[in-house]
């Protein structure tokens, strides 16, 4: 049986990497069992699950285009947002 600290710390999974002309596996710490459609964040690159994992192969993902990795990134801290709703260098006092 599996203690409530151990299921929230997840899981390590083998994952194969494909680039296309290259692939590799690596072992990705994941929080989840990983699912068709799930991205996530290895050495710089972010990736998407392509391939469900079965008896002769296992999970597959591949790189998210430049475009789509920008997107799933987290934003900066230079993106203009205050977080408060105010435009960069709006006064506080009005």
């Amino acid at each position: 049986m599996q203690s409530d600290s151990a299921a929230e710390a997840g899981t390590a999974v083998p994952i194969i990497l494909d680039r296309g002309e290259a692939a590799m596996v690596a072992v990705i710490h994941l929080r989840r069992t990983p699912y068709l459609g799930m991205r996530f964040e290895h050495g710089g690159t972010a990736w998407e699950v392509t391939h469900a994992g079965n008896h002769a192969r296992g999970w597959v993902a591949e790189p998210l285009p430049r475009r789509e990795a920008a997107l799933f990134s987290k934003p900066s801290a230079r993106s203009g947002g205050r977080g408060d709703g105010r435009p960069r260098g709006a006064c506080s006092r009005a």
